[in-house]
């Protein structure tokens, strides 16, 4: 008993010996990393949390969008310390429930067709180097510019070739050809096209639509789809699964931008954190990347030939088609909540609108808001 009592006096003993030996060293080394980030930390204009909003409106061919911008916020996370991002992907209409509880964000990533002047910071024009101007035209509201566009993907015509039987390539080349194609499978009880309603309207095509879902379902034999759409029916083939199609170009328009925004409460302190992740989606280098998701750059400084090459399916054919994109200008339709809500109106009309469009204010006021950038107006 004696034994063991000596054995823990001298195991207390020595960790005392030992404390006193180390203890300065690893109180002086906690000091001096706290004195290390007091310094960082006094580097920086601002320390804290930053927050973004990407409201996600349509899809990329492959991949997320709010997953590039998370990659991107973490480099400015790590150049900055204390500096901190939180990327929130959300719906449109999750957005407005979220501002009408009196939420905000510092930086937002919107799809096309929002109101621009109510709750966001005008931009300075030295963001916008290197942004084709048929884009940044419309990030403008009258003169002052609030958003950026970043990246944008587009439309085409897709065909069920096992409804169609169409074995040969014809192409479709105008919408007298589109209407002679789709007469051959109209009747009373099936409409044969489906999808965007509004760029088949502004492609001239006259007619009845049907729900996109029955192209999806394999009910009907054409159908207008963003490149989504179509990597979804790949991704189904490639499992065994879905049906032979095709997809054939129709027209360069395209209401499928995301931009960048600022809130007009912005803290001045965070302005250079948020303006470098900008400029990092906007840099060549995320630009390129976008082929990745075989969604189109907007910067004019992208090696375009040798970024060609590492696309894919139907954004590869559709490259050059795309490389002078005619995008609506939102600030006609005061508010993209507005724009979607009289696309959606257009469904409602009696099946013979488009033969008699002019005639229906609804599409008179989406044909008025498509006045794309490089040309005055669509007539109507």
């Amino acid at each position: 008993m004696r034994k063991l009592r000596f054995l823990f006096v001298v195991i207390i003993d020595i960790c005392i010996i030992l404390y006193f030996i180390f203890a300065p060293s690893i109180i002086r080394q906690g000091i001096e990393e706290s004195r290390v980030s007091y310094w960082k930390y006094a580097d920086e204009d601002f320390c804290g949390m930053i927050n973004v909003w990407h409201v996600a409106q349509f899809k990329t061919h492959t991949g997320a969008v709010g997953n590039l911008i998370k990659e991107q916020a973490k480099i400015v996370s790590k150049k900055h310390f204390g500096v901190y991002f939180t990327v929130t992907a959300m719906t449109p209409d999750e957005d407005y429930e979220r501002i009408a509880r009196g939420e905000s964000a510092d930086i937002y990533s919107l799809p096309l067709g929002f109101e621009y002047s109510d709750i966001f910071l005008p931009l300075d024009e030295s963001l916008t180097s290197g942004i084709r101007p048929s884009l940044i035209s419309t990030g403008y509201n009258g003169d002052t510019l609030y958003a950026l566009p970043y990246l944008y993907s587009g439309y085409c015509l897709s065909e069920n070739t096992e409804l169609t039987k169409n074995t040969d390539a014809e192409s479709i080349s105008s919408a007298e050809d589109l209407k002679n194609a789709v007469s051959a499978y109209t009747s009373d009880k099936h409409v044969p096209l489906c999808g965007n309603i509004v760029y088949a309207c502004e492609y001239g095509y006259s007619g009845s639509f049907d729900e996109t879902k029955s192209f999806k379902d394999g009910k009907t034999e054409y159908a207008v789809t963003d490149f989504r759409t179509v990597g979804d029916l790949e991704r189904l083939q490639q499992r065994g699964k879905g049906f032979t199609h095709r997809y054939i170009a129709l027209d360069n328009c395209t209401d499928l931008v995301q931009y960048l925004l600022l809130n007009k409460k912005l803290q001045p302190e965070k302005y250079k954190y948020c303006a470098e992740l900008i400029n990092l989606l906007l840099s060549d280098k995320v630009q390129t990347a976008l082929s990745s998701m075989n969604a189109y750059p907007v910067t004019e400084a992208a090696d375009i030939e040798a970024l060609r090459d590492s696309y894919s399916s139907v954004a590869l054919d559709l490259f050059s088609l795309y490389m002078n994109p005619k995008v609506p200008r939102s600030d006609l339709m005061r508010g993209w909540q507005n724009y979607y809500h009289f696309r959606d109106k257009l469904l409602l009309i009696p099946s013979d609108y488009l033969t008699h469009r002019k005639e229906h204010k609804e599409y008179n006021y989406i044909h008025r808001y498509y006045a794309c950038a490089g040309r005055s107006a669509y007539d109507v």
